[in-house]
């Protein structure tokens, strides 16, 4: 592999490996889970074809899944990933079938050991980090994309006020202040209702989308995004 070809070059530091580690597990589970393949036979016998073929079904999925934790592994320290690649690669299915699906899991497994190793040794724990990208317009997750916002819609500006200084907690004047400086709202053009209503709209569909159901503090006098989802 080399270095320019690794996807994960804009991952520096260990939270942020860390949580995309933590990312790639979970949405492996979500696709076993998907694929009704959680509960399935581990030492299926080759005369069983419909069972033999359904967990053959891994085989398109494996290699990406296998690409992307690889590529993480990289981003370690040169000690880490050394450790990390070995783990990894020298699984064994012991006495499981040798399907495509089951190598998955077991890799899945040694993937979740090698997160455990990396979270005792750095004292890593997994956070929940929300970004509003505003050139995009859209609020990310861990990188993740859980909301799209018209660049001309009253939550792409609210969003982009509110991220300008994400550890503040915006009073509605000060909010009103910076839609007139930056958006050329007239100072009396958005009201405190509209203010509280976007952010409340805003907060139920980041909880619809990912479970968070208190990404904004809100009141009727201001708005703050929950410190616990802001980066350092």
């Amino acid at each position: 592999m080399y270095e320019q070809d690794n996807r994960y070059l804009d991952l520096t530091t260990y939270p942020e490996i860390y949580r995309e580690l933590v990312y790639q597990r979970n949405a492996t589970i979500d696709w076993l889970n998907e694929n009704a393949l959680l509960v399935r036979d581990r030492r299926v016998t080759k005369q069983n074809e419909q069972e033999w073929q359904r967990q053959g079904n891994a085989r398109t999925y494996r290699p990406i899944f296998r690409e992307n934790v690889l590529d993480l592994f990289e981003r370690l320290y040169s000690h880490d990933a050394t450790e990390a690649i070995y783990d990894f690669r020298s699984i064994d299915l012991k006495d499981w079938s040798d399907t495509e699906t089951n190598w998955l899991e077991r890799e899945l497994q040694a993937l979740q050991a090698i997160i455990g190793k990396l979270e005792v040794r750095y004292n890593l724990q997994y956070k929940m980090i929300f970004r509003y990208d505003s050139g995009q317009f859209v609020l990310l997750l861990n990188g993740i994309e859980v909301l799209s916002c018209g660049q001309k819609t009253l939550r792409h500006r609210l969003l982009t006020t509110l991220y300008s200084e994400p550890k503040k907690q915006w009073d509605n004047e000060s909010i009103v202040d910076y839609f007139v400086e930056s958006f050329h709202y007239e100072q009396d053009e958005l009201k405190d209702k509209a203010i509280e209503k976007a952010a409340s709209d805003i907060k139920k569909d980041v909880a619809a989308k990912t479970a968070v159901k208190d990404f904004l503090l809100v009141s009727n006098s201001a708005i703050k995004i929950n410190p616990f989802y802001v980066g350092s």
